[in-house]
């Protein structure tokens, strides 16, 4: 079944994606899926609008990727692309976004819902890591915030 995609602004995401850039955090995204819905953002507004607009979050070989490794971050690169359309998302995350490297992960919140996060760099991934530990506790706070 299709799920909904619906874009999330607050102050408080704001100052958030504000923050991070000024670490090694190139990009960030969030998306709390609950039953149909998903509840995103995105600090990159180009690849937000290419993804809505290319309907990419039921065809991400991202997305299906960390779904089946909850919990464990999955390197950009460890994917191994199969079908042209894998390949046009990716390839598109790195032109619009600027990183050329990144992980994402799935991690559980309940039984009816789950997060997704995405962190990408133009070229540090062991300062994508760092940071992302460093980070931590103020995305569970979002992720707090967007199951509301």
């Amino acid at each position: 079944m299709k799920k909904s995609l619906n874009i999330v602004q607050s102050s408080e995401v704001d100052r958030f994606i504000k923050e991070i850039q000024t670490s090694t955090i190139d990009y960030f995204s969030l998306g709390v899926i609950k039953e149909n819905q998903v509840f995103a953002v995105f600090s990159s507004t180009r690849w937000q609008e290419f993804y809505l607009e290319s309907q990419c979050f039921e065809f991400d070989p991202i997305v299906k990727s960390a779904h089946s490794n909850n919990d464990i971050p999955v390197d950009w690169h460890s994917l191994s692309m199969h079908r042209k359309k894998d390949c046009f998302i990716m390839q598109s995350r790195k032109r619009l976004t600027g990183c050329q490297e990144g992980f994402s992960l799935v991690t559980k919140i309940d039984k009816d819902s789950s997060a997704i996060l995405a962190f990408g760099a133009e070229n540090d991934y062991s300062g994508l890591l760092r940071d992302y530990i460093k980070y931590q506790p103020y995305v569970s706070s979002l992720i707090e915030a967007f199951k509301q």
